[in-house]
């Protein structure tokens, strides 16, 4: 085999590898999302079908118990979980982090089976051939890594977009409360 070859085909071994270990980290990182995203969501979804019906306890009762209490407390905590997840878009960066996994895997098990094609009639490949087939490895694992990318640049975005939001209306109802405050004074 030529040394061009043998050097273009080293290379190609070097870029399965970094894909192979990118992967992996997509695989391990997606876990770790999935994992918090459900942390949330399940609590959130049982304890948001759960306040319906303590408000027609409480109702029915007609008087102030633990119930109440519960109801409050149980709101409070739907309302923070759910806000968490939507601020930190936790499901949506796992959808992105699995589907970047899963398109990797795929990489690899086609430029897999195209070495094997190339290792079996070596006389017949040329160096343009193995620069072809390092050249479109190396442009469909830059596809993937990039769009992981722009979605994390997006979602950073929006949380920035997101803040600033929440601070101004933090900000509208201080001083809506410190107008009424004053006037109440009058």
């Amino acid at each position: 085999m030529d040394t061009h070859v043998v050097t273009i085909m080293q290379h190609f071994n070097a870029q399965m590898d970094q894909i192979d270990w990118y992967s992996g980290w997509y695989q391990k990182h997606a876990w770790k999302l999935k994992t918090l995203y459900m942390s949330l969501r399940i609590p959130a979804l049982v304890l948001g079908t759960m306040i319906p019906t303590m408000i027609v306890i409480q109702s029915v009762s007609g008087k102030n118990t633990v119930i109440t209490v519960f109801t409050v407390v149980a709101s409070m905590l739907v309302a923070i979980l759910t806000t968490l997840d939507s601020f930190f878009r936790w499901g949506e960066t796992y959808v992105e982090d699995k589907t970047a996994e899963l398109a990797l895997y795929s990489i690899l098990r086609k430029y897999a089976a195209e070495r094997v094609k190339f290792e079996a009639d070596p006389q017949k490949q040329g160096v343009e051939e193995a620069k072809a087939l390092l050249d479109a490895l190396r442009a469909e694992f830059e596809a993937v890594v990039s769009g992981t990318t722009r979605a994390f640049a997006q979602r950073a975005r929006m949380a920035a977009e997101d803040r600033k939001q929440l601070i101004s209306s933090a900000s509208e109802k201080a001083i809506s409360k410190m107008v009424d405050e004053t006037v109440q004074k009058k």
